[in-house]
């Protein structure tokens, strides 16, 4: 007899704090529902694993019988974790009647009733980034930022038993092509269920808007705080979602109320106590064996399936000298050389999701740029009817205008 529901989110080691704090909240707010944590390079002589009170597992667990170090190699760390959450949904429906995948970076501030009990006239419950269009051009990220990433957000994703079929077939399309390239409509494994709408004949729209809470739908859903408990347009807030959670990220939700605030605040607080009782963590798959860091480049080849990696068993104990060869190789074909159709060309050295880090560090400078613009707007929100207000707010602007279409002409150039 198969167990009622569980609860899982994949991370890699490096944000297994997350996982903790996220385990946590479902402690208190989902008694009834079992926790599983999947590491994607899950080390047996952890202790943190054993000592955390959840049920952590290999993340390979999800990969049997296959190649787990061409597939974990062919992928950095996020995309790793998001081409697992179809399997992590098959895995868990194999015992459970329902199952719920949040991303590691949520937190749960009551529970999940509402996503449970859609499941019992419905195969899946997903939840669109926003419920109305983002129509502020000043507002950050705006209309075309979140249609790029797809409706539906999977950072939730709820399935029950009979909805395997669509499960089977998101996770055919991310064994190869769990990739951030815009130009092509893909953003790694989440714009994939945009098909659902069309697949899945029982499918449930979440629009509640306490689910799934973060920074790209605020500006339809007032936090507020009384002192005890979060809530989202007068309703109890269910969950939120720190979505690309950093320092920065912080300047960005400065624009927004005190609430918002405290809870980046009071998050940041949390994640810090939970790694400070953990050993240090760094992620396993980032590096060959010898210590070198692995480049996009090598990714990229490993993904669209080069002869030469395809027949080494563990492309991670590759040496200097047998990647001098390769390398050598691959400098005499054709850059968009790609054996295998089916996988996706991921272009990137030109993508603003990729490229060579002094295009990185210009993109993360443009964002910068804007968040701080954002802060100054907030401050000079107290002298709104005042002339210094009224002309600095122009040339913020004007100049947030000009970031917007620098921005998108990388995106899309």
């Amino acid at each position: 007899m198969k167990k009622k529901q569980a609860v899982f989110t994949i991370v890699t080691s490096d944000y297994f704090q997350q996982a903790v704090v996220l385990g946590k909240s479902i402690r208190e707010f989902e008694k009834e529902s079992d926790f599983f944590i999947f590491v994607v390079d899950y080390d047996k002589q952890d202790p943190d694993y054993k000592n955390s009170g959840f049920y952590v597992l290999d993340g390979k667990t999800l990969y049997p019988g296959q190649n787990w170090e061409q597939f974990s190699f062919q992928y950095g760390g996020l995309a790793l974790c998001c081409s697992l959450k179809p399997r992590g949904l098959l895995f868990l429906l194999n015992d459970y009647e329902k199952v719920i995948c949040l991303d590691g970076d949520t937190k749960l501030f009551s529970c999940l009733e509402v996503a449970w009990n859609s499941l019992d006239k419905n195969l899946l419950s997903l939840t669109p980034h926003t419920n109305t269009p983002i129509n502020d051009d000043s507002h950050f990220p705006d209309y075309l930022h979140v249609r790029i990433a797809g409706i539906f957000n999977s950072g939730f994703v709820a399935a029950r038993r009979g909805a395997e079929d669509f499960l089977i077939w998101w996770g055919g399309q991310v064994n190869f092509n769990c990739i951030s390239e815009p130009s092509i409509g893909i953003w790694n494994e989440q714009a994939y269920l945009d098909e659902a709408i069309t697949m899945v004949k029982d499918l449930f729209i979440m629009r509640d808007a306490t689910y799934n809470v973060s920074h790209w739908n605020l500006h339809e859903r007032k936090v507020a705080f009384d002192g005890t408990y979060y809530t989202v347009n007068g309703a109890p807030l269910v969950f939120f979602h720190f979505s690309g959670f950093s320092y920065l990220n912080n300047m960005r939700i400065s624009a927004h109320h005190d609430p918002v605030v405290s809870l980046y605040t009071n998050y940041q607080e949390e994640l810090s106590l939970e790694k400070e009782k953990l050993t240090p963590k760094q992620y396993h798959y980032k590096f060959f064996h010898d210590g070198t860091l692995i480049s996009e480049e090598w990714r990229e080849w490993m993904r669209r399936g080069i002869p030469e990696l395809e027949e080494t068993e563990n492309p991670f104990h590759l040496t200097m000298e047998e990647r001098a060869v390769l390398e050598k190789t691959m400098a005499g074909r054709p850059e968009n050389y790609n054996p295998h159709k089916n996988r996706e060309i991921n272009d990137w050295k030109h993508s603003v999701l990729g490229g060579t880090p002094t295009f990185r560090k210009l993109i993360s400078d443009l964002h910068g740029i804007e968040y701080k613009m954002r802060g100054l707007e907030w401050k000079l929100a107290r002298f709104e009817n005042s002339l210094p207000h009224q002309l600095l707010s122009k040339a913020i602007n004007t100049l947030k205008a000009l970031l917007r279409k620098t921005y998108f002409k990388f995106l899309v150039d």
